[in-house]
């Protein structure tokens, strides 16, 4: 199983040998359960062990943050399979995401790291950690899940302590469309969304935000444009391969046609009504038939509707 290494900002000075001094802890993500949509994450899985105390990452490595936000959200029934289900398999009762790769050596304390992941985030967004996962003695499976796990927490308090977690993870709208040619996470935020395995690019300088404004509104009325002539090409493609395959019929008045039926008609019954005699043209797509049989029936047709009437000898 492929692991994803996480940075989350545990900084540490001179907690083990590095090129300036200070360490980070690494979270890999484990496992993807798609029937709850959750994914798992631990410290200390896989052949890289973890170091939570001494750290075990140079802070000069650029790796993205794993950021979370707990919104109380109630534990799925995912089944805890573990040696020590005190210490593993807890719910984070949240979200997480990840940033862009950073350097960790460029954050002081934890408290600046907090404020990247709020910026790359949003309100709420703060840095994960171990031991982030809330537990309940017992829960496995369906136990303490869903509003048992919710009714819970409104008398105890969760055991917290878990070194592996699973949370719902923030995706992003970044399906490129077949029409636009942009993906809906580029329009809306002005960049390409940047995913954890994604190659590491130069991180973007820092700007003022008057300047950082003005860039933002140069690039999305840019990014409208192209999907507005994207679109339009799609349209003109389209039109094009309609036209020269459509039939296009064209009748004479006092022509006789038949007329296809509209809707439910009963079983067996013809697909089309007739003979209607032509008896005025409106235009290149609508005629005024009347019924050969029953004069009073007179209605107007469009030309998809019609069909040539061929009586037999």
């Amino acid at each position: 199983m492929a692991l994803v290494l996480l940075f989350t900002a545990l900084l540490l000075d001179g907690a083990a040998t590095s090129a300036n001094g200070r360490m980070g802890l690494t979270f890999r993500k484990t496992i993807h359960q798609a029937e709850f949509g959750i994914d798992g994450f631990a410290c200390g899985d896989g052949p890289n062990v973890c170091d939570p105390y001494t750290g075990d990452t140079d802070c000069s490595r650029k790796l993205p943050v794993l950021c979370k936000r707990i919104d109380s959200s109630p534990r799925p029934a995912y089944v805890i399979i573990t040696r020590n289900p005190s210490l593993n398999g807890g719910w984070l009762m949240g979200h997480v995401a990840t940033t862009v790769p950073v350097q960790g050596s460029q954050f002081k304390n934890l408290r600046d790291v907090d404020l990247f992941c709020k910026g790359s985030f949003g309100v709420g967004w703060v840095t994960a950690a171990f031991h982030d996962g809330r537990l309940i003695p017992g829960m496995n499976n369906t136990r303490y899940s869903g509003k048992e796990w919710t009714n819970y927490g409104l008398t105890s308090t969760y055991k917290q302590g878990a070194w592996s977690f699973w949370a719902y993870v923030s995706a992003y709208n970044n399906t490129r469309h077949a029409t636009t040619k942009i993906e809906p996470f580029t329009v809306m935020y002005d960049r390409h969304c940047q995913l954890s395995f994604d190659l590491q690019q130069t991180p973007t300088s820092i700007v003022q935000p008057c300047e950082y404004v003005k860039q933002l509104h140069q690039y999305i009325s840019q990014a409208n444009q192209m999907a507005q002539q994207n679109i339009e090409q799609q349209q003109q493609g389209a039109k094009s391969r309609y036209n020269q395959n459509k039939r296009n019929p064209s009748y004479d008045v006092v022509d006789y046609v038949c007329v296809a039926r509209v809707g439910m008609r009963p079983k067996l019954a013809s697909k089309n009504d007739g003979p209607y005699k032509i008896t005025q043209k409106r235009g290149q797509l609508s005629y005024i038939v009347q019924d050969s049989r029953n004069l009073s029936d007179v209605k107007q047709v469009h030309v998809q509707r019609l069909r040539p009437y061929c009586q037999l000898q």
